[in-house]
């Protein structure tokens, strides 16, 4: 399936009962994508892994995520979107975490890590509404990785968790181009 095609049938899918994880990875893995046509989006940042936007709709948005050796993200879910990972290069180990408490104090959380998963070219990871993760590009892998990041709803903010201290607080997303205007 190609882009028009891939945005078409995401269009179609009628809230709430069809726009799921399910429906929405079903069509991900049948959107073809090849390495050059995300070229041009592959950039990566010393200080921190790099978020370049490929497209962006009302439905979802896809970027191109560039990580160096050591690089993650923090412990974070996607508050009122769903998302799906593919791949492109390198090793991308998905760390999986479980919320403890009830959410109802502000500002509080016990998470816990549930496992990590390690996945290499062509594999994906789904992350369902009210999912926690951190993603990482393992230092000692010596090679940039680039994953290609599918989100339903755009994903505007985010709770970060800060497992140590029992912190959580919103965080708004930027793309990485953003913090060079």
């Amino acid at each position: 399936m190609h882009l028009e095609e891939f945005i078409s049938k995401v269009q179609c899918l009628k809230k709430p009962k069809d726009f799921c994880l399910a429906n929405f990875w079903d069509l991900v893995r049948k959107l073809e994508v090849k390495e050059d046509w995300i070229s041009d989006h592959v950039n990566f940042r010393d200080d921190t892994y790099a978020r370049n936007l490929v497209a962006l709709t009302p439905r979802f948005e896809m970027l191109v995520l560039c990580w160096k050796p050591g690089q993650n993200s923090r412990i974070h879910d996607h508050m009122e979107s769903f998302s799906v990972v593919k791949v492109i290069r390198g090793t991308l180990t998905n760390h999986l975490y479980e919320r403890l408490d009830d959410g109802r104090r502000p500002e509080y959380c016990d998470v816990r890590e549930t496992r990590a998963d390690v996945l290499g070219p062509g594999e994906y990871a789904p992350l369902d509404w009210g999912g926690i993760h951190m993603m990482e590009n393992d230092p000692r892998s010596g090679e940039n990785l680039v994953t290609l990041h599918f989100y339903a709803e755009p994903l505007r903010d985010i709770h970060l968790f800060d497992a140590e201290h029992h912190k959580v607080e919103v965080k708004r997303m930027r793309y990485s181009l953003e913090d060079r205007i």
